[in-house]
C-alpha cells in the first residue's frame, strides 16, 4: 500500500471537485481525505495500491466537468500517520 498528498491547483473549488474525488476514489477504492484549502487549491490525502493511485491520478488531472486543472502535485508519504477506513471530504 502507498501514502500520497495531492495538490491540485487552478480552478477546482466551487465546481464539486472535492463530491468528484470521492465518487473516484470509490470506484478505485482508495482511502483518505480530501479538502479544500484557503489558498485555493485542493488537498487529497490517499492509501492505496499503486495502480490504483495511478488510476485515481489520471481521474484528479481531468476532473469534472467546470473544472480546470492547472498543475497537479504528488507528494509520497511515508505513511499517513492515521489509518485510513474509507474516503471522506474533510469540510473546513
Amino acid at each position: 500500500m502507498q501514502h500520497f498528498k495531492i495538490l491540485v491547483k487552478g480552478r477546482v473549488q466551487g465546481v464539486s471537485f472535492r463530491a468528484f474525488t470521492l465518487k473516484s476514489a470509490k470506484k478505485y477504492g482508495i482511502y483518505g481525505t480530501v479538502k479544500n484549502r484557503a489558498d485555493g487549491d485542493v488537498e487529497i490525502i490517499v492509501s492505496a495500491s499503486t495502480q490504483a493511485i495511478e488510476n485515481f491520478i489520471r481521474d484528479c488531472r481531468k476532473g469534472p466537468l467546470f473544472a480546470k486543472v492547472t498543475e497537479l502535485k504528488t507528494i509520497e508519504l511515508p505513511s499517513p500517520g492515521i489509518l485510513f477506513t474509507d474516503f471522506r471530504i474533510i469540510d473546513q
